[in-house]
């Protein structure tokens, strides 16, 4: 599934949309939340069992978050109001 990339409209239980995404917030925290992730990430193994897809290898993980950071990366268009 990761070779192909990640289609939109996958909705996640409520419970666990609550937790993961906090409500409000501005652009500029919500970059830096997004740059603590990706120290996070750059620093160490990733080794928690996917929801979804179960247990995965840090490199998965890793697969993982980037074709996910490319499906919400292709809604951006530069210069778009």
């Amino acid at each position: 599934a990761l070779e192909r990339g990640i289609s939109p409209g996958v909705r996640i239980p409520r419970q666990l949309e609550a937790r993961s995404f906090p409500a409000g917030g501005s652009a500029t925290a919500a970059l830096e939340r997004l740059r603590k992730a990706v120290a996070r990430a750059s620093a160490g193994k990733m080794n928690a069992r996917h929801p979804f897809f179960g247990r995965l290898t840090h490199e998965e993980w890793l697969k993982f978050h980037l074709r996910h950071a490319e499906l919400h990366l292709s809604f951006v268009v530069p210069g778009a109001r």
